[in-house]
């Protein structure tokens, strides 16, 4: 398996050089930071599949709306949180999930809950 896990604003991407699938994609995002996670994710792509001797490769979509390669025995999956994405890619499917841990504020549950259950929380 091979993982990727990198922070968005650590590239400078270029919207002239992507995939088709990306660029449908784009075409239909208004948020800049959506946009921006797409084309990093594409970039990352393109990087590990020209890295393995894949320099022409296309992207499509499942009957579920699953993206997946025309290479076979090649599987990927994405996930992103905030600025930060994920793109795994494996010989046999896979999935993975990012998430940003951010600091909870659980004063407001003092009112909802008994302080057993606080704790246990």
């Amino acid at each position: 398996m091979k993982l990727f896990i990198e922070n968005i604003n650590n590239f400078d991407v270029d919207e002239g050089s992507m995939s088709n699938y990306t660029r449908d994609k784009v075409a239909k995002l208004k948020n800049p930071k959506d946009i921006k996670r797409s084309l990093v994710i594409d970039k990352l792509l393109r990087k590990y599949l020209n890295s393995e001797g894949y320099n022409r490769f296309q992207v499509n979509i499942s009957e579920k709306g699953k993206p997946y390669l025309n290479i076979p025995n090649i599987f990927f999956n994405i996930s992103h949180s905030d600025d930060m994405v994920a793109l795994a890619f494996h010989n046999l499917e896979l999935g993975v999930d990012i998430e940003r841990v951010k600091e909870r504020n659980f004063n407001f549950y003092r009112d909802w809950f008994h302080s057993k259950e606080i704790e246990y929380i």
